[in-house]
């Protein structure tokens, strides 16, 4: 997927914390740690 798109994934959930979307991104979608950590510190920023 492309950053947007899970900007969209992450914009879905009732989740804020930080900690909280890694998760999400980790246990619902398989996502790897690093790459949950990317996708979020984007995310924030935008």
């Amino acid at each position: 997927r492309s950053l947007e798109e899970w900007f969209g994934v992450l914009r879905d959930t009732d989740l804020s914390e930080k900690r909280e979307l890694k998760e999400h991104l980790k246990a619902v979608h398989g996502v790897g740690h690093f790459q949950a950590q990317t996708i979020i510190k984007f995310y924030l920023l935008d």
